[in-house]
């Protein structure tokens, strides 16, 4: 990226600390009881307002103090406080994880939003953490939704929600200056200055500067070459081409944000931020086996030729918002949101990605009587997506290079008080996307809340949503791996006498045209409750039915099937579609009980479960013989089916604090034991790391100096893990095989 960034930092960080500010912050927040944390206001359900005790919903809420207690350098990180969510690290840049769902890369049932702006990647329909690099000191709080939002989000709201609030106002008045150091060469400093620059007028600006060098190679890929088993037993040879550093990252971003209330009535918000990051990422570009065996049967042959792409993205984002309070009956509000984003890609050989997506929302809350809350809303949402620099003949093709796809929506809840103990809501949500067709798909929900006493509340609920498929399942052709040419399947006993058909051919995933949305049917109940203010818990199940879920039509075991290739011309090609091929139920629950013993001690327990059964394959489109699609066995257990979590705070004597977050997890897969000679998946193949239970503890000490204006926090992250991967994808496709393992740093906070 250059000096320039670097120096725009510099400059910027020396002018604000010779900024005397005008008002000095106490730090000093002490931690709020349990009984008035059922009582904290949330606006993440109906997009407004709401007591925690009064929502029909699974809501857990990570505060600043949570988040400044927790040693956490990456939202990922802070997310692993959530019961019910899991995320683990395929790499320091790439993670997995769902909330309510098997982990996968790029999770596209969870919504994404940071200050009103939903931060969905169109392009894929997940979320590239190393872009939105916010600070996570500038966080107010983070509300995750467990379970379906959709009668109020629309599409891919489906099992969770997480929505991120940056502090404004008078919240981030004064100079706050941290730096983040540790192992891996991380460092990251942040600075912020906030101030009130006219009456009711605040003004906050700040930039972080970051570099880690990602985590360490897998010790299964050290060497020349990896030794790779195939379904006779035997193993052979295969270049190892993850020779270089990679998954190093480099950023820099920045913002400035206001908050402008000129009358009680009347409120306008908005921020602009933007983000630059490099890293370095592996990319294939699959090249072809020779039409005779080599000269030299000792030689190697590398399936694919494996290199480092260095990767660079940048993004700006500027948000706008006004509220305005007609009466006592009545308010809206009015947001409007622009995002570009650009990435130089390491994914098909070093692709250009670029989308801009403009969208504005509207929302009106309206006291129809005493017993009827009415919300209604709508929005318009403008993509414009475009690819460049795609090599002629890559593994990736692009039905339309540039396109353009708009999304409609509207809503109508009403949440309805039969009485003081019940309240009653019922919504529902229509959208239109352009992308995946016309028709308007409608997200429903029926809540209902009974409060017998102020310190108790027993909700359920029945939802649908559902998931619609990004850009990348609909507008693209992928090569995955070629099958080997006669010569090479001589090896197998199966092909020993005649090659067959698809014998050198490329094996290319195929967008469907015709795939439907994921529809998910949810049932949800729970419980929350506090004795005093020293116990609170807070109990929740669903029960869900994913029906239509998209996968990848299976190849051809005899390998018979090819097909002409629509994007290269005159070749054939054994295809493998995106298709709607799995029906599935899942079943599980969260409980949470949070312990004061005294004012100085806190203590979270929590157990999370995830059960998937009940699955049935699907038709696969097209198969001459009727057949079913047989899901691969580890496919759907990506995540642990328990998770078991030990929170504890401890205020010490001197102003120190001592933190420990524990989690055990049920073992869960890793990767999948892939047979590269006869591309099948079978218990001969290749496993990075096995299945294990895992054991993963962060410890904190804090110590505040300055009369608590200066904080020092040491902290250690993954403490009793051995080096491991969380996930691994197929050995066909290129992907990162690092470790995971302990780290350690330090953090130096400063508040003027």
């Amino acid at each position: 990226m250059g000096m320039l960034p670097y120096l725009r930092f510099l400059a910027l960080f020396l002018t604000l600390l010779s900024v005397d500010s005008p008002r000095a912050q106490d730090l000093d927040s002490r931690d709020l009881s349990l009984e008035r944390l059922l009582n904290l206001d949330i606006t993440s359900v109906s997009m407004r307002p709401q007591k925690l005790m009064e929502v029909a919903s699974s809501v857990y809420v990570i505060r600043s103090e949570d988040i400044r207690r927790s040693g956490a350098t990456r939202i990922q990180d802070l997310l692993n406080l959530v019961p019910g969510a899991w995320f683990g690290d395929v790499s320091y840049s790439v993670p997995t994880g769902e909330i309510r769902e098997n982990a996968i890369e790029g999770p596209s049932t969870i919504l994404w939003i940071l200050d009103g702006v939903h931060i969905m990647n169109p392009i894929g329909s997940g979320i590239m953490f190393e872009t939105f690099d916010v600070p996570l000191s500038e966080i107010e709080r983070i509300e995750v939704i467990k379970g379906p939002g959709g009668s109020i989000y629309g599409a891919n709201a489906a099992t969770g929600i997480v929505s991120i609030f940056t502090k404004s106002g008078m919240a981030a008045e004064g100079l706050h200056v941290s730096v983040d150091a540790g192992t891996q060469k991380y460092l990251a400093p942040t600075v912020r200055y906030g101030w009130e620059a006219k009456e009711n007028l605040f003004l906050t600006v700040w930039s972080k500067f970051k570099h880690h060098d990602g985590y360490d190679r897998n010790p299964g890929f050290v060497g020349d070459t990896v030794w790779a088993p195939v379904a006779t037993g035997a193993q052979f040879r295969i270049k190892n081409r993850f020779t270089e550093l990679d998954d190093n990252q480099q950023g820099l971003s920045g913002g400035v944000n206001w908050d402008y209330q000129p009358s009680d009535d009347l409120k306008w918000t908005g921020w602009i931020s933007e983000y630059q990051m490099g890293n370095g990422q592996y990319s294939s570009f699959l090249s072809a086996y020779p039409d005779s065996p080599p000269a030299t049967a000792s030689d190697p042959k590398p399936p694919d030729s494996v290199f480092l792409n260095p990767e660079s993205m940048y993004q700006t984002i500027a948000d706008g918002r006004v509220d305005w309070i007609a009466n006592d009956k009545e308010s809206l509000f009015l947001n409007i949101s622009h995002w570009h984003y650009d990435l130089q890609s390491s994914f098909g050989a070093g692709a250009g990605v670029a989308f801009d997506v403009s969208d504005l929302e509207f929302q009106n809350e309206y006291k129809l009587n005493a017993a009827n809350h009415v919300s209604a809303g709508s929005n318009v949402r403008r993509i414009h997506y475009q690819f460049r620099d795609l090599p002629p003949d890559g593994p990736l093709a692009i039905r339309h290079m540039e396109r353009e796809d708009f999304l409609f929506g509207v809503f109508l809840q009403d949440e309805i008080l039969m009485g003081p103990k019940w309240h009653l809501t019922m919504g529902a949500k229509a959208e239109t996307y352009t992308l995946t067709g016309k028709a308007p798909e409608i997200s429903p929900s029926l809540r209902l809340a009974y409060l017998p006493s102020k310190e108790m509340t027993f909700w359920g609920a029945a939802s649908r949503s559902i998931t619609t498929a990004s850009y990348i399942q609909s507008e693209t052709d992928f090569r995955v791996s070629q099958i080997p040419p006669g010569w090479y399947l001589k090896q197998d006993p199966r092909f020993a006498n005649a090659a067959p058909p698809a014998a050198g051919k490329w094996v290319t995933v195929l967008s469907g045209d015709d795939v439907k949305p994921v529809d998910y049917y949810t049932l949800e109940a729970g419980h929350r409750g506090s004795h005093g203010s020293r116990i609170q818990w807070d109990l929740s199940a669903f029960y869900k039915w994913g029906l239509n879920r998209v996968s990848v039509t299976p190849l051809d075991p005899s390998l018979q099937t090819v097909v002409p290739s629509q994007t290269h011309p005159g070749d054939t090609i054994v295809p493998l579609y995106v298709a709607n091929l799995i029906d599935r139920e899942d079943f599980g629950g969260e409980s949470l009980l949070r312990l004061m013993p005294t004012p100085y001690f806190n203590v979270e327990l929590s157990y999370a479960l995830f059960y998937t059964w009940n699955y049935k394959g699907l038709p696969i489109p097209g198969d001459p013989n009727g057949a079913t699609f047989v899901q691969q066995a580890d496919d759907d257990k990506r995540s642990p089916k328990h998770i078991g979590r030990l929170k504890t705070y401890l205020e010490l004597p001197w102003d120190a604090a001592f933190t420990a977050n524990l989690t055990v997890t049920s073992p869960f897969s890793r990767g999948t034991p892939f047979n590269y000679l006869g591309q099948v998946w079978d218990d001969n193949g290749l496993v990075v790391d096995a299945p294990a239970t895992e054991f993963h503890l962060d410890l904190v000490f804090q110590k505040s100096f300055f009369r608590e204006r200066c904080m020092l926090s040491i902290w250690g992250r993954d403490l009793l893990a051995d080096p491991h991967v969380e996930a691994w994808d197929k050995f066909t496709i290129v992907a990162y095989p690092h470790q995971v393992h302990r780290t350690f740093g330090a953090t130096l906070d400063y508040q003027l």
